[in-house]
């Protein structure tokens, strides 16, 4: 943006065209600044030197402040330098505006601006810089806009883009809104700046300006008016300087170049070097995933495979089985038979035993078989009380008089049973309450982390579910109907005060905003609508008023920020109200202070009125409701799940302990149970019933004994009923048979239809997985659906097993080789911007080998080495050469300025002649001495720097 300069000024050698470099001002434009009004007023330079005239008051000073605002930081601009104003004579808001004269109130004898616009308004700067050497387009603009009655300076935003911008199409037509502005420009991909220092750095970074001290030169010399040192002002405006400056930085890019280059074969070797053994790693783990993926497929394959070689022998079971059946059947005829015949045998001998003595024997019989009856009883029940009596700690009772002793003792001990459940259904009660407790928290936690995670902001659960009923009812959008809490925020750096504003401003963060326009709306759903819950809300009006200056000195509103909306000037004046509070030290200050606050969030009001809350932990973030960001909550959030995940595994272990002894307990009460049901000694004596069957066994022996006719036919009959029996016994082995057989027969016709179901799917099986199974099958194939049966469970253990141990090593080499990555992206961050540590990006990485190997680099290594050598003397050499020619062409400005000077009659015989003499500055000599030194070394005999150079 330099206006002349001698280059610029010689005459261009005919056919010859010059690129001009760096980035230049292509176009500057201008909307609602100053007098330029109502339209977009456009310099186009078009990336040439300019020269900016016109009249007084035409508005050159109006331009350059615009440009200056554009590009110098807020608080170094200085409004109006150009034309010579005072310091305070403008300001941002006399320009956006529009103020250009000064009226007299009769009435009250102030003088006012008078401006071109009111509020609300707005205004946009916009500058397009160019570089023709990169064939570049860079736009930076300002947007500044007053809300209809706001006081102060303006609000603003920046804004910079990689592309050509215009006031016309990009920044205008937005309703007055400066959010839909701001979205419309991010959608369109520039970027937007809340404040002058990220957007300085960005668009510095865009221009190629290495520091803010050049933007520091330019803010102190574009409005220069008065020379103050002749000497300087001749040698920066009379002389065309020699930029010894870039012809070093030229030299040093050139050496730099060199050494970049010789870096980069280097880098290129040693990223090759680094990425052979990553992809050899990479290589494995294909290779195992392939493996993996082949073992699944024969594991999900072997079903269908042995199903088709056990179909046939399934389809043969089933046939023996029906010949089998066959003859089963005919031998349980048989058997019939002779059950038959031996049971008319024994019925004969029966009736004839009757007429010699039977009957008595009968009744003994009968009687025996009743008292063997009442024995298992007995014995089964003495069995069971002795158990019980065990479990309780209890040896069984002998006698009916320890027996009653044992029943009184067993009383007592059901008075203790039932205290000791008590006590365990009250822990056990207490352990449900507590389990319960923590449910609740654990919903209520989560539903908090649910809502900052997917809503991002501090406001609680149920503040937003019912603003959210409410935006439903009412077709408004969230960003119109605010809470508060999401406005504000605690300046990063008075974090320590976090705490003490939440407690200050935890009520006004938790109330709705509602702007007038919608006052109505809102008013009426909440009247008519049953909440719930509690809801706070403030008619915000239009026109916000201002801020009331602080009572102290050091206010608790100084540490909070307010987000830029249209909100925003009626939450400032709030929040300076409600947190006018001295922030305090040491309680000293805060019992002298009038109202004060400390950090602990103990508050002292009007009216002596203390209050201190600590309900809540002061440095809790889980209650916190202030900020735009959620990201503290979030983490305090999943520190309380942390701590209720410990509690619930306590409570788990507590449940566990009661589990096992309600067991015990529940076991003993049932003993008891049990026992107590026993009420007679007589129902577990079975001693005195084998003592009576004994004694009917003898009586029944004396008869037989004394009778040989019944003995004869007692034989008869129990010889039929022996082989009566006996065929009874081989006919039940023989249904047991059949039955046997048959459920065989139909497993195996089932399982047939089954497998074949399965086996035809062995068609569609990769061939590749058929013969990977059939290679597994032993040499002599299994027989019989069983062996194959078996055949396939080991199969399967060995292909889960070669499976996972796949697994586990493919886990080792992707560990291995994912460490490899990330080593590979820490040292070549630049080259590695589009991969990550994943195995998806295998591909990337194996392309650039690929890249690397073709350009093969490394070969050059050492020819760049000695590039680097002898380009870096000839070029010390050259500036050498240079710097004597720009000493001996100073010295011919100098005389023809003298030329003109002394043309000048200021006096009779008086002129004025400038000297020049070597500076003393001692950098400058050594410098001078040093660059002598480099290129003494490698002089020639001839002084030719360039036959030393590369001789």
């Amino acid at each position: 943006m330099t206006l002349f300069g001698a280059a610029d000024l010689e005459a261009p050698v005919a056919g010859a065209s010059r690129q001009r470099v760096g980035h230049r001002l292509h176009r500057f434009e201008l909307f609602n600044w100053g007098t330029f009004d109502g339209q977009v007023w456009s310099f186009v330079p078009g990336g040439a030197d300019s020269l900016l005239t016109g009249d007084i008051g035409s508005g050159k000073s109006t331009v350059v402040d615009a440009l200056t605002t554009l590009l110098v930081p807020p608080q170094r601009i200085a409004f109006n330098r150009a034309a010579g104003g005072e310091t305070k004579e403008r300001d941002l808001r006399s320009y956006v505006l529009g103020h250009h004269k000064s009226e007299r109130n009769e009435a009250t004898g102030r003088t006012l601006p008078v401006g071109l616009r009111r509020g609300p308004t707005f205004s946009v700067l916009l500058a397009v810089f160019g570089n023709e050497g990169l064939d570049t387009r860079t736009s930076l603009a300002a947007v500044f806009w007053l809300a209809d009655g706001q006081e102060g300076q303006p609000d603003r935003f920046y804004v910079t883009a990689e592309r050509e911008l215009s006031i016309a199409s990009d920044l205008t037509g937005f309703g007055g809104d400066p959010a839909a502005l701001r979205k419309r420009l991010v959608a369109s991909g520039a970027a937007v700046h809340d404040s002058y220092r990220p957007y300085g750095e960005r668009f510095r970074r865009l221009l190629g300006i290495p520091s803010p001290q050049a933007l520091e030169l330019f803010a102190q010399t574009v409005s220069m008016k008065a020379v103050s040192n002749l000497t300087e002002f001749v040698r920066h405006h009379m002389l065309e300087p020699f930029d010894a400056r870039r012809r070093v930085d030229q030299l040093v890019d050139h050496f730099e170049a060199l050494s970049k280059a010789h870096d980069a074969v280097v880098a290129a070797r040693t990223q090759v070097d680094q990425l052979d053994p990553l992809l050899g790693q990479a290589a494995v783990h294909e290779e195992l995933t392939s493996r993996i993926a082949a073992l699944a497929a024969e594991r999900a394959a072997l079903p269908a495979f042995v199903a088709a070689r056990t179909v046939a022998h399934l389809q043969a079971e089933a046939a023996a089985a029906d010949e089998r059946l066959t003859g089963l059947v005919a031998e349980r005829d048989v058997l019939d038979g002779e059950i038959r015949r031996a049971g008319d045998e024994r019925a004969a001998a029966e009736l004839q035993m009757e007429g010699h003595g039977g009957a008595r024997l009968r009744e003994i019989g009968l009687e025996i078989e009743h008292q063997s009856e009442e024995l298992r009883r007995r014995q089964d029940r003495s069995a069971t009380h002795a158990a019980d009596l065990e479990i309780l700690g209890l040896a069984p009772a002998a006698r009916a008089d320890a027996f009653a002793a044992r029943r009184a003792e067993l009383g007592e001990m059901g008075t203790r049973l039932a205290d000791e459940q008590a006590r365990l259904r009250a822990d056990t009660d207490g352990l449900a309450v507590a389990s319960a407790r923590l449910a609740d928290d654990e919903r209520s936690l989560n539903a908090d982390l649910r809502a900052a995670r997917d809503r991002r902001v501090n406001i609680p659960v149920a503040q937003l579910d019912l603003r959210s009923r409410l935006l439903q009812a009412t077709g408004l959008a969230e960003a119109e109907l605010p809470f508060a809490g999401e406005l504000l925020q605690v300046r990063p750096e008075h974090r320590d005060w976090e705490g003490a504003a939440e407690r200050v401003l935890r009520g006004l963060g938790l109330s709705l905003l509602v702007p007038d326009r919608h006052y109505r709306t809102v008013s009426d759903w909440i009247e008519g609508e049953h909440l719930r819950g509690r809801l706070v809300y403030y008619a915000v009006p239009t026109r916000a008023g201002l801020a009331p200056a602080p009572r102290s000195k050091h206010p608790l509103s100084d540490v909070v920020e307010v987000k830029d909306d249209p909100l925003a000037g009626w939450l400032r004046a709030e929040v300076a109200v409600r947190a006018d509070l001295e922030r305090v030290e040491t309680m000293a200050d805060f019992r002298r202070a009038e109202r004060a606050v400390t950090r602990a969030g103990q508050l002292k009001g009007g009216r002596n009125r203390h209050e201190k809350d600590d309900r809540f932990r002061i440095d809790d973030r889980r209650n916190f409701v202030l900020g735009w960001s959620a990201e503290a909550r979030i983490d305090a959030l999943l520190d309380a799940a942390r701590d209720l995940g410990r509690q619930r595994e306590e409570l788990a272990a507590r449940g566990t302990g009661l589990d096992g002894v309600e067991k015990q307990v529940r076991a003993r009460a049932a003993a008891l149970d049990r026992a107590t049901t026993v009420r007679e000694f007589a129902d577990v004596d079975w001693p005195s019933v084998a003592h009576r069957i004994d004694a009917l066994g003898a009586e029944r022996d004396r008869l037989t004994s004394a009778s040989g006719e019944l003995s004869r036919l007692r034989q008869v009959r129990d010889d039929a009923a022996a082989v009566e029996l006996t065929a009874r016994t081989q006919r039940d082995a023989v249904v047991g048979r059949i039955g046997s057989t048959t459920t065989e027969r139909e497993r195996a016709l089932v399982q047939a239809r089954e497998r074949g179901v399965l086996a035809a799917e062995v068609d569609a099986l990769p061939p590749a997985v058929v013969d990977a199974l059939a290679t597994r099958v032993p040499g002599r194939s299994p027989r019989g659906v069983a062996a194959w049966d078996a055949w396939e469970k080991t199969t399967l253990q060995a292909t889960t097993s070669e499976h996972d141990a796949a697994g586990t090593r493919r886990s080792g080499v992707e560990n291995r080789l994912t460490a490899l990555m990330r080593t590979f992206r820490q040292a070549w961050p630049l080259l590695t911007q589009e991969l990550d540590d994943t195995v998806g990006s295998i591909i990337g990485y194996r392309e650039l080998h690929q890249r690397l190997a073709a350009d093969d680099l490394p070969r050059f290594e050492a020819e760049f080495q000695e590039l680097l050598r002898t380009n870096a003397i000839r070029d010390i050499a050259e500036l050498r050469a240079e710097l004597r020619k720009q000493e001996e062409l100073i010295g011919e400005r100098i005389d023809r300025i003298n030329e003109s000077l002394h043309g000048i009659d200021y006096n009779t015989g008086r002129f004025i002649r400038l000297e020049t003499e070597r500076t003393p500055n001692q950098e400058v000599r050594t410098f001078q001495a040093d660059l002598l030194a480099c290129t003494d070394d490698s002089l020639t005999a001839a002084g030719d720097p360039e036959g030393l150079l590369h001789g």
